[in-house]
């Protein structure tokens, strides 16, 4: 079985993707990064100065210089979304950003500072969560209309109320916050996601 639809609403639920089953409905953008010009969901991706390659078994990026970054244009969130991604760093950074989705002044902001990965809103970072180099993790962020849920490696590691309005810009790293490591499975949802289907992206 492919995927498992709901019969009432006809739409995709779940699918099998790359032997696990996935959380599908109100998936805007999924890039797993085995091809850089265009996502899993079809938007064209906008490469600079990244590698593709594998680690550890798994389909990522690298980027490999200050100037490297991937952009693509996706819906707007509009306070209500999710966005998840895995990451691995090498070594401990000054200040680099892994994720922005949104407008200047609104974006979300996901970035690491030392030994230290953040989730911001305008620049305004918040809830800085600990993790280790030389190994994958799993982070994701959900608002639902400002209530603002924080997952780290399958945990909820955060709940509260922020202002997390979105616009259509997606960009990965930034010549400004160089990242220099790894980025594997990036996926926004145009809901936010629950617990479950977390756990289900971790696992």
């Amino acid at each position: 079985v492919d995927s498992i639809y709901n019969s009432d609403a006809t739409v995709q639920i779940l699918k099998l993707w790359d032997g696990i089953i996935v959380p599908q409905e109100g998936l805007v953008f999924h890039a797993s990064f085995t091809d850089l010009s265009t996502a899993d969901t079809g938007q064209e991706l906008t490469s600079t100065a990244v590698v593709p390659t594998v680690i550890d078994g798994i389909h990522c990026v690298q980027f490999s210089s200050n100037s490297s970054r991937v952009t693509a244009t996706i819906d707007p969130i509009n306070n209500y979304g999710t966005t998840s991604l895995w990451f691995r760093a090498d070594s401990y950074s000054t200040a680099a950003l892994l994720v922005l989705s949104g407008n200047s002044g609104v974006e979300w902001n996901i970035y690491t500072r030392g030994r230290y990965i953040s989730f911001g809103i305008g620049g305004a970072e918040h809830n800085p969560s600990e993790f280790s180099v030389n190994t994958w993790h799993h982070f994701v962020c959900t608002s639902n209309k400002g209530v603002v849920a924080i997952y780290l490696d399958g945990q909820n590691i955060y709940n509260g109320t922020l202002d997390a309005s979105g616009g259509s810009k997606l960009k990965l790293s930034d010549s400004s916050y160089p990242y220099s490591d790894y980025l594997a499975n990036v996926r926004v949802y145009n809901r936010p996601l629950d617990i479950d289907e977390v756990t289900l992206l971790y696992n």
